[in-house]
């Protein structure tokens, strides 16, 4: 009786553990993933998108400093995650060097995984020494740096190749792979998991980028359904739709032919 509650205890322990590694790891650490790649990619690229108009060409410099290549991604994922998990001033701060280095190796998967590893070790030994502004910094970069160096690489060639199978398979059998696809990464969406960094770990292109956006597309609107649209009956949201069809018709007819600017203006001067 005795042995029975206490494997029961044992259980009960583990399973708490397990509850407390994929809230602190896959929820709060990924999230917070989430919101470094926004602060740094995702602008870069809006950033990019804005400077092909002519007056906003200054924007490129800024939108080159954030792109995909740039270490600087991976800086910004580092410090997102270690600040996510709590960890100490001085952890948060020297992740930036082990987000670079894993995203320069593994790519945002790395940059994930260097960062938690380097932040974890980094918190441990944080206020234990009196030479915490030199210990920390060095346990910290180390540990994520090893990791980085040797989970990186492997990561990078399992996306690679996986992203590779995922756009041969699009491309040989449209409709199934496209369904399924779209449907993953609509379910990304939903989770703590950043659905951009895959797409980008993965590389993919052609249709496979295309079903994964409409993925994307098609879980915000159910977001969307879920916190707004699901108050407004079908027939106002069908009005509502017609109408701003209508409305873009008629701005793209008079819009037509203005130059960058003069277009710029009816954009801010428009509702949105």
């Amino acid at each position: 009786m005795a042995n029975a509650q206490t494997e029961q205890r044992e259980k009960k322990t583990v399973w708490q553990w397990l509850c407390w590694a994929g809230d602190r790891y896959f929820i709060k650490a990924m999230s917070s993933m989430a919101l470094g790649l926004f602060a740094s990619l995702i602008i870069g690229l809006i950033l990019s998108q804005l400077a092909q108009v002519s007056f906003l060409a200054w924007l490129q410099p800024y939108a080159d400093m954030v792109a995909s290549s740039s270490p600087v991604v991976g800086s910004a994922i580092g410090v997102a995650v270690a600040s996510g998990l709590k960890a100490k001033p001085l952890a948060v701060f020297t992740s930036a060097v082990t987000g670079a280095i894993g995203y320069d190796l593994g790519g945002p998967v790395g940059a994930f995984l260097a960062a938690v590893v380097g932040a974890e070790l980094g918190n441990l030994v944080a206020g234990r020494t009196p030479v915490d502004i030199v210990l920390v910094p060095i346990v910290t970069i180390v540990c994520g740096g090893l990791t980085g160096t040797f989970v990186g690489p492997p990561i990078s060639a399992l996306m690679t190749g996986l992203g590779t199978l995922i756009n041969n398979a699009t491309t040989l059998a449209p409709v199934p792979m496209g369904i399924a696809v779209s449907t993953i990464m609509g379910l990304c969406l939903t989770a703590p998991i950043s659905s951009a960094a895959i797409a980008i770990s993965l590389g993919l292109e052609g249709l496979a980028a295309g079903a994964a956006a409409g993925g994307a597309g098609f879980g915000l609107f159910l977001l969307l359904w879920a916190e707004v649209l699901s108050c407004i009956s079908l027939i106002r949201i069908f009005l509502y739709t017609t109408a701003s069809q209508l409305v873009a018709v008629v701005c793209v007819f008079f819009c037509d032919g203005l130059d960058d600017l003069r277009v710029a203006c009816a954009l801010v001067i428009l509702p949105p």
